[in-house]
């Protein structure tokens, strides 16, 4: 085919783009907004509300399509870069909404792009943590499916009950054995349940499992007969990450205790599709509340001390 002076500019201009590192960006065919817009809440609008601080400060929250995000700022269909206060935002009240004038995906340069998010079953997952003043953490996780046709394509106020947004607790990890091997604990830690934390409008697509598949297990490891950790932060908190399993499977973690005596304490969160987590960075993800103790390293814990019961005392067993 015959090239045109205009079209060898082109060629030119795109092969200057695929060398040039340019910022991440939206791209998308149309204007995509979301938030919550429809008055389905005791015929009012519905909110994001949450136990703990309830500001989009403390506020952690994340959007991406459903399949094709990043945790990664730049490559994925994301929020990338974009603050939370500029889609979860406050007119005035005490609860935060979903929305705002640039509560869209073509709206902000700092928002990854949107390929794949101009089909009709196009699917938007948004995740939420929050913590309270003395660290407590709550959770929630919304799922939509595009429509076209609506001023809102994203509509998280069309959920399956109505209601509002409202940030919960994760289930404590929930230990279900646990061996010696050498000097350290290997413990097994049962498939957690978040259906208390998700919300979706009901649409094909939106089932838990698809947009929670996975569970991580954190670990984090004290002195023997050491208190147990308050915090609930792997940021803050210096948990390490010790397994990644499939929802429905049980996860086995192992301590790292060696030659020093030593306690630790399990906690779970979920791993979201494309691998998001429930931090603003990969890895600094926000935690379920502490698990039971388990002692570790080349001595067992003490047993507990029995109390003697003086003669006399004693009741005739049946």
């Amino acid at each position: 085919m015959k090239k045109t002076i205009g079209t060898l500019a082109l060629m030119a201009l795109g092969f200057a783009l695929v060398l040039t590192p340019t910022p991440a960006g939206a791209f998308c065919p149309t204007s995509l907004p979301f938030g919550q817009a429809g008055l389905n809440c005791d015929a009012g609008y519905c909110y994001v509300q949450s136990p703990g601080l309830n500001t989009n400060a403390s506020i952690q929250a994340t959007f991406w399509s459903l399949g094709s995000g990043s945790p990664v700022a730049g490559p994925g269909n994301d929020n990338g870069t974009f603050a939370d206060d500029g889609w979860l935002v406050s007119f005035g009240g005490p609860d935060l909404t979903l929305g705002g004038p640039t509560a869209d995906w073509s709206a902000a340069a700092n928002i990854d792009g949107c390929a794949g998010l101009d089909g009709t079953s196009a699917k938007m997952v948004i995740a939420l943590s929050d913590v309270n003043a003395v660290g407590d953490a709550f959770f929630a996780t919304v799922c939509t499916t595009r429509i076209p046709a609506a001023s809102i394509q994203f509509d998280q106020s069309l959920l399956v009950p109505p209601g509002h947004i409202i940030l919960k607790p994760l289930p404590a990890a929930n230990v279900t054995g646990s061996v010696r091997t050498g000097n350290e604990a290997q413990v097994t830690v049962s498939s957690p349940n978040f259906a208390s934390i998700y919300y979706s409008d009901g649409s094909p697509g939106c089932a838990i499992n698809a947009v929670i598949p996975q569970y991580d297990v954190w670990i984090k490891q004290i002195g023997r007969s050491a208190p147990a950790p308050t915090d609930h932060s792997q940021d803050t908190g210096a948990w390490t990450l010790g397994a990644t399993c499939n929802v429905g499977s049980p996860c086995v973690v192992t301590s790292t205790c060696g030659t020093t005596n030593c306690d630790g304490f399990l906690a779970v969160s979920p791993r979201y599709n494309s691998g998001f987590q429930t931090g603003d960075a990969p890895g600094k993800a926000r935690l379920a509340a502490n698990s039971i103790r388990f002692s570790a390293g080349p001595t067992l814990a003490d047993p507990p001390k029995i109390k003697a019961i003086p003669r006399g005392q004693q009741k005739k067993l049946n």
